[in-house]
């Protein structure tokens, strides 16, 4: 019944992105982005589907649930909605799929939430790509420790 669920909840994101790029939104007076309505659905929905993992620890994404997961991820027309869902491959059994979401730590709408993935998946082998994000976003102290942490293979 869960799976059923969290298979609708991706399938109702899925929905909610525009099928082309959508002008960006004036700055807000602090400089920074405003969201699109479809952003806010898209990452609610995913926020959801975090928490129901949460509660129901037992449950499992199936392969197809995580196919349609990682679109998303790697879907830039979804653009900040895409956070919530990059968080949810944030566990040490899902380290394989690590190779298919780095690439978007390049992406300024979710890099912070891909690196804090890759940290919890403990995915190794991607200083390269950590090393870039340290320089583009000089982290806060917190993510300047996990960065850290990170580079000397979690020792």
């Amino acid at each position: 019944m869960i799976s059923k669920e969290i298979g609708k909840k991706i399938n109702d994101a899925l929905k909610y992105i525009p099928s082309k790029e959508l002008e960006e939104l004036p700055k807000t007076r602090y400089n920074l982005p405003q969201w699109h309505n479809y952003e806010h659905f898209i990452w609610e929905i995913g926020e959801q589907m975090r928490q129901i993992l949460l509660k129901n620890k037992k449950t499992e994404l199936s392969d197809n649930q995580i196919e349609k997961i990682i679109g998303i991820i790697n879907n830039p027309l979804a653009k900040r909605g895409r956070q919530t869902f990059v968080w949810l491959l944030g566990k040490r059994k899902y380290a394989e799929l690590a190779p298919r979401i780095i690439d978007q730590i390049y992406d300024d709408d979710v890099s912070l939430h891909v690196f804090d993935t890759i940290y919890k998946m403990r995915a190794l082998g991607y200083e390269k790509e950590i090393l870039d994000f340290e320089e583009r976003f000089k982290p806060l102290a917190v993510d300047r420790k996990k960065i850290t942490r990170y580079l000397n293979g979690f020792k």
